[in-house]
């Protein structure tokens, strides 16, 4: 391969005959079984293949397959496993972190599935939370729907909810975060909502005041998502590559170089999945989006209202114009 071309290989299992053996042709009265073993010089079995590939530099690969070596289980398990450790290796995940970052112009719009489910649960699993959202949001003077949204992408409005990394509740918090802010009971919904509105008012703060919305919104909300110390260290990123460090869209393209070792090791808190709260911060837009014009406000929110006292239906159409 042309050391100018692009670090790309698509091959099938057809060109690899040398390797895998002869196509298990068979008819009616045939045993299918186990391909021959590699017996060509230097050539690779098709489960050494994606490491062996990543090795030279080829970051993508397409396989096409007409026969596989073997139509035991274990060898499949065998195959996921070898393409896992492609999936691992730092340069695929930089290449991950870099597709993370898309434009807003080029941006899909939510796909059909999720949309549906996020209507249901509007449905089913919000009327439950949203007294505590409110309750919240009067605390900390933030938009209810902002926190049902950061609530949703973080565990669809599961009060029971776990991460793998421990992060537990409504709005998943770490057990020192949830500590810091005050929660008692991480699931307990109206604590652990009630605390990760504190924790999302904490982090914002500590964004300069002299960064406006929606940037400053949007940096709490990435914030949130991979800590302000990371936030800092891709606004640091940012500046270094000549960009605008209190400007989301310059950051966001920025954030997923922590994920990169040419650019985590010159910065003070090292190594972040940088791409996760460029996605983060997006979905919430979307779902705290959908929230504006599916949700009308509550008659309490209503009668608390600063102003003259106005009639539900006007109360909703003036908040709905807004």
């Amino acid at each position: 391969m042309n050391a100018k071309s692009q670090a790309r290989l698509s091959v099938s299992t057809w060109s690899l005959h040398r390797s895998l053996g002869k196509p298990p042709f068979y008819g009616p009265t045939s045993e299918r079984g186990q391909l021959a073993n590699p017996t060509a010089e230097h050539a690779f079995s098709l489960l050494e293949l994606p490491v062996q590939i990543a090795a030279r530099g080829i970051n993508t690969l397409e396989i096409c397959h007409f026969h596989m070596p073997s139509d035991a289980p274990e060898y499949y398990l065998q195959l996921r496993a070898a393409i896992d450790a492609f999936l691992d290796t730092d340069a695929t995940k930089q290449r991950v972190a870099a597709a993370a970052v898309v434009p807003v112009a080029q941006s899909p719009r939510m796909q059909l599935e999720m949309a549906r489910s996020f209507r249901s649960h509007i449905e089913t699993r919000l009327p439950l939370l949203r007294p505590w959202f409110e309750e919240a949001a009067r605390e900390t003077a933030l938009d209810w729907r902002l926190l049902a949204a950061i609530g949703y992408q973080e565990s669809q409005w599961d009060r029971d909810a776990r991460s793998p990394n421990g992060a537990l509740g409504v709005m998943m918090l770490m057990p020192e975060t949830a500590g810091s802010v005050g929660v008692q009971d991480t699931f307990d919904p109206r604590d652990n909502i009630r605390g990760g509105a504190r924790y999302f008012v904490e982090v914002r703060d500590k964004i300069p005041a002299r960064i406006p919305d929606p940037d400053r919104t949007s940096m709490a909300l990435a914030a949130y998502n991979v800590g302000y110390g990371h936030l800092e260290d891709a606004r640091v990123l940012t500046q270094m590559r000549g960009g605008n460090p209190d400007r989301w869209l310059d950051v966001r393209q920025n954030l997923p170089l922590l994920a990169q070792e040419g650019w985590y090791l010159q910065v003070k808190r090292g190594y972040a999945r940088g791409w996760e709260p460029v996605q983060f911060e997006k979905r919430v837009r979307q779902y705290y989006s959908v929230l504006e014009w599916q949700t009308l406000p509550s008659i309490e929110t209503v009668l608390q209202a600063d102003g003259d006292l106005l009639p539900p239906t006007a109360a909703a159409t003036e908040v709905a114009t807004q």
